[in-house]
C-alpha cells in the first residue's frame, strides 16, 4: 500500500519471527540427510560496529513504496540480539544512522542518491549525480527519512574503534600509471 507506515522496529519483528519449515518448504538435515518439518528464526548473534539494512523493495516485478520510518539516532537492536550471546554483554546495542541510499522510480528504471552525515562538522549532506547540497538541521528528519529509503546504514554508539578522522583524511589518488610507478600497487 502506497500509503502505509511501518516502523522499523516493525520490519525486524517480521524479519526474526519464527517460521516452520513444513510441506513444499521442509528443511535437510544434516546428520540425517532427510528432508524434515523444522522451525527456523534469525537473530543476531554478535551485534556489528557498522549496521548495514536493506529494505526489500521489489516483490513480483513491483516496487514496494511503503514508507519506512526509522531513527536517525538511538536505534536499539537489543529486543533482537540472541539473549544467551556472551560476546555482546558489553556491547553497545544503539546505532546512529550515518547514511541512507535512496532509490526512485520503478523497477525497470529509477535514480540512485544518498544522504550521508559528515562526522566532522555533524551536517547531513545530499549526494545526487553532480550536486552535493548540504540538509538543514530543522529540515533533516523530513528529507533523510522518507520511502525511497532503500540501504540504511547506521554506525554502534560508543564506539572508540572505528578512527572516523583518519578515514576522513585519508589521502587517495587516481590510478593511473604515473602514480603505479611513483607509489607502487600497495597505494591502492
Amino acid at each position: 500500500n502506497i500509503f502505509q507506515k511501518v516502523s522499523i522496529n516493525r520490519c525486524f519483528e517480521e524479519f526474526s519471527k519464527e517460521e516452520t519449515l513444513d510441506k513444499d518448504n521442509l528443511w535437510k538435515c544434516s546428520k540425517c540427510h532427510k528432508n524434515i518439518a523444522a522451525n527456523n528464526k534469525i537473530e543476531i548473534y554478535q551485534t556489528p560496529k557498522i549496521l548495514i539494512i536493506q529494505l526489500k523493495r521489489f516483490e513480483n516485478n513491483q516496487k514496494i513504496e511503503t514508507f519506512i520510518d526509522f531513527p536517525l539516532k538511538d536505534f536499539d537492536i537489543s529486543q533482537f540480539v540472541f539473549p544467551d550471546s556472551k560476546i555482546n554483554n558489553d556491547i553497545p546495542k544503539k546505532y546512529d544512522l550515518f547514511a541512507v541510499a535512496n532509490h526512485y522510480g520503478r523497477l525497470e528504471y529509477g535514480h540512485y542518491d544518498a544522504f550521508c552525515l559528515n562526522y566532522i562538522d555533524n551536517n547531513w549532506y545530499n549526494f545526487n549525480d553532480r550536486f552535493v547540497e548540504k540538509i538543514k538541521k530543522e529540515d533533516e528528519n523530513n528529507k533523510i527519512v522518507t520511502k525511497n529509503a532503500y540501504v540504511l546504514f547506521y554506525r554502534q554508539q560508543k564506539n572508540d574503534l572505528i578512527e572516523w578522522e583518519l578515514i576522513y583524511n585519508k589521502k587517495f589518488y587516481d590510478i593511473n600509471d604515473n602514480n603505479m610507478k611513483k607509489y607502487g600497487e600497495d597505494f591502492i
